[in-house]
């Protein structure tokens, strides 16, 4: 997984499973409007 997920980049359409220690409110918005799925991890 990753340490930090940031919302500046871009999001495939294609929906996928992200594991990391945080998430950004904007990253996490444009992982699950893609149908994917955000999981934090320890």
């Amino acid at each position: 997984g990753y340490h930090k997920v940031l919302g500046k980049g871009f999001i495939p359409t294609q929906p996928m499973i992200v594991k990391a220690k945080f998430f950004s409110h904007t990253a996490e918005e444009k992982i699950k409007k893609a149908g994917g799925a955000c999981i934090l991890v320890a």
